[in-house]
């Protein structure tokens, strides 16, 4: 199914933003223990961009699986409908879909850190 191909290279998309954007917030530790204004600075824009296009990524993500749910006949589109209506296709996104959700919690770990870190820095 030409949509859950499409899913796929989406999810293979949001898996390397990730990936890379793990890499930019661990090494923002860094700015703060330097203090570099500058460079934070240059970092919330980074991050800003990041957020941009993940969210663009999301919202096609979103409308691809409507639509591959759509042609399936499932109303309304679920995940597990998805899943359910086409196990074959579906095999591979479960493991994109978990690899994704794994990267965005620990990019929410080292958000959570590096705040705090910067809240140290700050007293």
């Amino acid at each position: 199914m030409d949509e859950l191909e499409r899913a796929a290279q989406i999810l293979d998309r949001l898996r390397t933003m990730l990936e890379a954007e793990l890499v930019q917030a661990r090494g923002q530790r860094l700015l703060m223990r330097t203090l570099n204004t500058q460079g934070l600075f240059e970092r919330a824009r980074q991050r800003s961009a990041f957020n941009v296009q993940l969210a663009q990524l999301e919202h096609a993500l979103g409308e691809v699986l409507g639509a591959a749910g759509r042609a399936l006949g499932l109303a309304p589109v679920t995940l597990v409908g998805l899943r359910k209506a086409a196990p074959e296709a579906w095999q591979g996104l479960d493991a994109c879909i978990a690899e994704v959700r794994a990267l965005a919690s620990a990019l929410r770990e080292i958000d959570t850190l590096n705040q705090r870190l910067g809240e140290r820095a700050l007293r």
